[in-house]
């Protein structure tokens, strides 16, 4: 007998402490990368170099997306010490759950992003939804995708 699938409309990121934040979409939950060192500074200014992305040093790459207005809220939740290369993150991977709902009813899936560490906010790539909301994708780089 195959296993019983839950299926999802929408989902919900939970950032501790009773706050979760509604979800407009989930992509790559399974796009496997080895992260490659970034490009620093300016060729005008001759600081132009390469340095390690802090975090994590390979795992899948998970893009969440936000209303614009409730991306901020991600942002000051990994912005809580040192803020490094300008995406407002520590050092520090922090476990994020994703909970599943179809409509406004919890379907009790529960995914849970482990070690998640955003490498990119798109504010470029912002688009709007059917209804009319901006939103901003966060790439996140995760250790493992497990379901709870």
């Amino acid at each position: 007998m195959a296993a019983e699938q839950t299926f999802c409309t929408s989902f919900g990121l939970d950032l501790g402490g009773g706050a979760e934040l509604p979800v407009l979409g989930v992509q790559n939950l399974e796009v496997a990368v080895k992260l490659a060192e970034h490009n620093t500074g300016t060729a005008s200014d001759g600081s132009f170099g390469s340095k390690p992305v802090p975090g994590p040093r390979n795992g899948t790459v998970v893009t969440v997306d936000f209303a614009l207005t409730k991306s901020r809220d991600v942002y000051d939740w990994f912005n809580t010490v040192n803020p490094k290369y300008n995406v407002g993150a520590t050092e520090d991977p922090k476990d994020l759950t994703l909970y599943g709902y179809d409509g406004g009813t919890a379907v009790g899936l529960e995914l849970v992003l482990e070690g998640a560490y955003p490498i990119r906010w798109s504010l470029s790539a912002a688009g709007i939804e059917e209804e009319g909301i901006m939103k901003e994708s966060v790439d996140f780089v995760v250790t493992n995708v497990v379901q709870a």
